[in-house]
């Protein structure tokens, strides 16, 4: 990896004095430039082998971008000093910016600019963030993390996770594998329901949206539970638009579901959870045991016939049970007799990521997910449902 050489803020920034006099297109450049060093886009998921459960092979490196030049940006955005000058010069540009003539670009400018302050001052330490996830295609994903309330476990959704960005990079790399397009060429585009549970900062549903805009043929489901968790989606669904339909409507929208409740048959599902779904992500969203067996109930409810539930999780220290209770409560379609369509896992593959390279251990070892299909499967067949003929 050939290293870049970066120049520092010091030497890169406009001088403050002179900052009434520059173009504005000159100072949305340096905005770029101090984004790039402290809210650098988020290039894949670090990903460096996947296969079969177990037995790893290795594939290609998914690093592009400002992701080959981590060390010299980090080396910058390491220096204290050089920090400083940045909120400085950013703190400066905001109460200058008004001597500039043309309004409309000057309010851009400020916005991108008090944006950038907040991260630099702090508040990304404070758990608030907002970054840009960078996929191949040219998919882009704007989302903001809102900060843990230490009161609330379960205000865990407000934050981006690795799942599901190793979910949503694979969702890139082979839609088709999900059930998003690949059809014939000539061939209209069929409509496909798509749920995601849990969906916290809304980054596989949103991710998903950008693929299908094209088609304008979905409806996008983004659900979750906790009041903090779906303010923020909302937020994230209304500032990555446009994805609409072909009627003008947004694809991804945001709904509140209660696994405990939507598990229970007695209980009448509500629009837009009362029509099954063709395809149905989840990533991370059982970290206690009971997770496990409401999503499982919720399934039967929400998958259609010949549907899929795509489950991307980390395989976690201490947290062996829920993922064990996967396994147990969807069998595996070779262990499957039952002649009644079941729930089965029909494929499980492990993936090992990079750790990332500012994490708190400084540790340079690999982080595993387990990604699980799960579809109805009839044991009179030993195969999914709607795949063989009577």
């Amino acid at each position: 990896m050939t290293a870049v050489v970066v120049l520092p803020p010091t030497s890169r920034l406009p001088s403050i004095k002179a900052l009434g006099t520059i173009p504005v297109g000159l100072l949305h450049e340096a905005i770029q430039y101090l984004q790039a060093i402290y809210n650098p886009e988020i290039c894949g998921s670090r990903r460096v082998s996947r296969g079969a459960c177990r037995k790893e092979r290795p594939t290609h490196n998914t690093d592009t971008g400002l992701c080959d030049t981590t060390l010299s940006w980090e080396a910058v955005r390491a220096d204290a000093f050089e920090h400083a000058h940045a909120i400085r010069w950013l703190t400066a540009l905001i109460a200058q910016a008004t001597t500039h003539a043309d309004a409309d670009a000057v309010e851009t400018l400020v916005q991108s600019a008090a944006a950038l302050l907040a991260i630099c001052a702090g508040a990304a330490s404070a758990g608030t963030r907002t970054r840009t996830y960078a996929f191949s295609g040219s998919v882009r994903v704007q989302l903001t993390d809102v900060a843990l309330r230490n009161d609330d476990f379960e205000s865990v959704g407000a934050q981006t996770w690795g799942s599901a960005c190793v979910l949503a990079e694979m969702i890139v790399e082979e839609p088709a594998r999900f059930g998003l397009g690949g059809g014939p060429p000539d061939a209209a585009p069929a409509m496909v329901r798509v749920l995601e549970l849990g969906a916290g900062t809304g980054l596989v549903s949103l991710t998903i949206g950008k693929i299908l805009d094209r088609c304008g043929r979905a409806e996008i489901v983004a659900s979750d539970f906790h009041p903090l968790a779906l303010e923020n989606l909302r937020l994230n669904i209304e500032n990555n638009n446009p994805c609409h339909d072909s009627c003008g409507l947004p694809l991804v929208s945001a709904h509140f579901l209660d696994w405990q409740e939507a598990a229970d048959p007695a209980n009448a599902l509500e629009a837009p959870f009362d029509v099954p779904f063709d395809e149905v992500f989840g990533a991370d969203v059982i970290y206690e045991v009971e997770h496990a067996a409401w999503i499982s109930a919720c399934l039967r409810r929400l998958v259609r016939m010949t549907g899929r539930f795509h489950l991307v999780i980390p395989i976690r220290e201490g947290f062996a049970r829920e993922s064990t209770a996967i396994e147990r409560l969807f069998p595996r379609v070779e262990d499957m007799h039952r002649v009644e369509p079941t729930l089965c896992i029909t494929q499980k593959e492990s993936i090992i990521c990079e750790a990332e390279p500012d994490g708190a251990a400084g540790s340079r070892g690999g982080v595993e997910y387990a990604h699980y299909t799960i579809q109805w499967t009839d044991g009179r067949y030993g195969q999914p449902t709607g795949l063989h003929e009577e």
